[in-house]
């Protein structure tokens, strides 16, 4: 596959990431640095409804709508200890202040064959849509949808009017 990839991508680059097999989790900041975050309570991604055949990812087709076996996978409150979501939530900080995210972000992990949960992506942007994981996160602190998109527009507005 490498060598297909190198051979049909000239020129360009390939990101090749170790596929971490365990439990994926999302964390969500809202806030900005210098100016506080606040953190929703984090997310986990149940794939055990899904079809064995079936690579238990997120993948296009688990976004495409009810009709593929993709319907099957759930999202539900992760059942973390305070610690490991303390940690992520340290770490998912750090990569908002390095990456320039401003005002919100959605930050995905999923652990490792050692046990070990690794960051797999940051979305600087997530969906808004009250499906999306962000506003099941904010539904999970209690914040209902209304309440997430004023709080996501009076952030930006506090940190442009600090600039």
């Amino acid at each position: 596959y490498l060598t297909w990839l190198r051979d049909t991508i000239t020129g360009g680059a390939a990101l090749v990431q170790e596929f971490l097999p365990g439990t994926e989790y999302g964390l969500a900041l809202l806030g900005n640095p210098g100016h506080g975050f606040a953190a929703f309570p984090p997310l986990e991604v149940d794939f055990s409804e899904l079809p064995e055949d079936l690579a238990p990812i997120l993948s296009f087709e688990s976004k495409t709508g009810p009709e593929t076996p993709y319907s099957k996978v759930r999202i539900r409150r992760a059942s973390l200890d305070e610690g490991t979501v303390a940690r992520l939530e340290r770490h998912a900080e750090r990569l908002f202040e390095r990456l320039q995210c401003h005002d919100y972000a959605r930050f995905d992990f999923r652990t490792a064959a050692d046990g070990e949960i690794k960051l797999m992506e940051v979305n600087p942007n997530p969906a808004w849509s009250p499906e999306a994981k962000l506003a099941i996160m904010a539904g999970f602190g209690g914040v209902a949808y209304p309440e997430l998109l004023r709080a996501i527009v009076e952030t930006a507005l506090a940190r442009i009017a600090a600039t």
